[in-house]
């Protein structure tokens, strides 16, 4: 069974390649997934913790992204994913 994450996986992967590096807020990575993020999503280890059992980081590390950076205070709500073995 596709995970509720897999439509962020499809939308990273279709970027084109020379697109190394991209800034999403929660709201338009909702939209991409076409259901709400749960409230863990606004806690940054949500974003940027190792586990390979969470379906979340095993979907867009599976087409090769990781996230760089998480901005969750002052109203802006953003994830950074950043394409594997780029220097962006």
């Amino acid at each position: 069974m596709p995970s509720k994450y897999q439509p962020l996986a499809d939308y990273l992967l279709a970027l084109p390649p020379e697109t190394t590096r991209i800034t999403l807020t929660l709201t338009a990575i909702e939209a991409i997934l076409g259901v709400p993020l749960p409230a863990s999503a606004g806690v940054r280890s949500w974003w940027t913790g190792r586990s390979e059992r969470d379906a979340h980081r095993r979907a867009w590390r599976a087409v090769g992204w990781f996230v760089a950076a998480v901005t969750l205070r002052h109203g802006v709500e953003a994830v950074t994913f950043t394409r594997a073995g780029s220097t962006a």
